[in-house]
């Protein structure tokens, strides 16, 4: 995209999903000439020229190939000084080296990189106002909408949390919330974090597919 050729030497911002980390160019493999697909030797690119790369970051990301997760398969690379779009690229299968099959003793996947795999922000959706059975109903079918555009999501109303206690419960939406998720609950529960957006079904005319729309639209621009 840049007309300014790579500089193997300077540090680039890379950004994957909703993450932006700073890294570099170690190696240009093969140019692609997009007329015949030859590959072809380079140590530079230019404007619109197509390469297989190999680059490096500065810590630990969650990424994918292109062909399995585009959200998180895609990247641009970002010019730190100026912040001109320098390069977009898709990530390639991973090989099979001995650090992927490396054996760990605890995870290593962090809220964080949950929620770059899902494009989300972790949160607690509060449904609140109407009757019981009219929160029953926007939650679940929000659950449906949420889960139709790709989104990890659970619901925690206080009927299926009925037969645990307390600190289960809070244990239970916390762990959910590290795993990245969003969940949807018709109830606050004392030591869980405030809720990241709420529904009030009371609040205006708006009849429930209404509200429902409204909050969606609303979450799927986070």
């Amino acid at each position: 995209m840049s007309e300014g050729a790579y500089k193997f030497d300077q540090h680039y911002d890379i950004k994957i999903g909703t993450a932006t980390i700073a890294g570099r160019i170690n190696r240009i493999h093969h140019r692609i000439d997009v007329n015949t697909l030859e590959q072809l030797p380079a140590a530079t690119l230019g404007l619109n020229e197509i390469a297989f790369c190999e680059l490096s970051v500065e810590q630990a990301i969650l990424a994918d190939a292109y062909q399995e997760y585009r959200g998180t398969g895609s990247f641009i690379l970002i010019d730190r000084l100026t912040n001109a779009t320098v390069a977009a690229g898709m990530i390639s299968p991973k090989a099979d080296t001995e650090t992927a099959r490396q054996v760990i003793e605890q995870s290593v996947v962090k809220q964080t990189d949950w929620e770059m795999r899902f494009a989300q922000k972790a949160g607690v959706i509060h449904i609140q106002g109407g009757s019981q059975k009219l929160r029953s109903q926007a939650v679940y079918t929000l659950e449906k909408m949420l889960f139709g555009a790709g989104r990890l999501v659970f619901t925690a109303t206080d009927h299926q949390l009925a037969q645990i206690d307390p600190e289960g419960r809070h244990h239970l939406i916390n762990f959910l919330l590290e795993k990245g998720a969003l969940v949807l609950t018709d109830q606050l529960y004392p030591g869980l974090p405030r809720p990241s957006y709420a529904v009030d079904l009371g609040e205006s005319s708006l009849n429930l597919m209404e509200h429902l729309e409204q909050a969606f639209n609303e979450l799927e621009k986070e």
